[in-house]
């Protein structure tokens, strides 16, 4: 696959990738690249099992889909991720079953999205939608790393399965960097995690020893219309200190007519 993708132009191409299993990591530089399956996430399987802090899929350019694979990461720790989509705009992941196989407690993420990439300091318009992400420290996680004119806008994580990782959603800071993060989070089922959504102060360590170093600063960030049932510790748990972060989580299904507190596991903490 990287061979194919390293020999594309940026003039809007399609890249479909016939069945079986490819051993590497792929890494997307040129724009307007999709890569798609040929016959679904069932037969076509993208696998890395390599060096530490090496995503199986990197996209460092805008306008990039990948659609209709199975996307796993073997074997990875010190932040290394399933799919990293990196200061880019316009980038869609979409249908994909994203994994991992190894030690669940290092803090591998299925999908990252981050402002931090060369010359490009913010992620606009990135689409997350029609996933099944499982087995992760962060099964997604939304993080502003970038110190100068940085932030990320416009993530729209939408019907996703997102189930038995540590954190199912981590949003946080992790340089001090305070630019915005704004997102909506919709239509996904968000079960079986230890906290469905996590929102990261930088008094908290988190799980895997991830320690972000600022406050998550939220600007728009809405939670409507998702399943947020059976998770073991908090459906949301919100953190973050910093000045006018509300999180607008109604229209929400709580696993309990009466709401998010029915009982002491998937409750909302509200601690910022």
């Amino acid at each position: 696959i990287q061979a194919a993708v390293d020999s594309t132009d940026d003039t809007a191409n399609t890249i479909q990738v016939k069945n079986g299993t490819y051993e590497e990591s792929v890494e997307i530089r040129t724009p307007n690249i999709t890569l798609e399956s040929a016959a679904g996430t069932t037969n076509t399987k993208i696998e890395y099992d390599g060096e530490d802090k090496i995503p199986t899929v990197d996209i460092i350019a805008s306008d990039v889909t990948v659609d209709g694979f199975t996307i796993e990461r073997v074997g990875g720790n010190q932040f290394s991720q399933g799919v990293a989509v990196r200061a880019t705009d316009g980038v869609q992941v979409s249908n994909n079953v994203i994994t991992q196989s190894g030690d669940a407690s290092q803090p591998v993420q299925g999908i990252l999205v981050t402002d931090n990439n060369g010359d490009r300091s913010v992620t606009t318009d990135t689409v997350i939608g029609g996933n099944e992400i499982s087995g992760f420290d962060h099964g997604i996680a939304i993080s502003t790393q970038n110190t100068t004119s940085g932030g990320i806008s416009g993530a729209f994580i939408d019907d996703n399965t997102i189930q038995n990782n540590v954190i199912g959603i981590k949003i946080s800071d992790f340089n001090d960097t305070d630019e915005e993060i704004s997102a909506t989070v919709t239509g996904n089922e968000i079960s079986s995690n230890e906290d469905g959504i996590r929102v990261l102060d930088d008094s908290d360590a988190g799980p895997a020893g991830t320690e972000p170093e600022g406050s998550a600063n939220l600007s728009g960030f809405v939670v409507e219309r998702n399943n947020i049932v059976d998770n073991t510790n908090s459906g949301i748990t919100h953190e973050a200190s910093a000045d006018d972060n509300s999180i607008d989580a109604s229209l929400n299904w709580w696993g309990n007519a009466s709401g998010p507190n029915a009982d002491s596991a998937n409750d909302v903490e509200d601690d910022g």
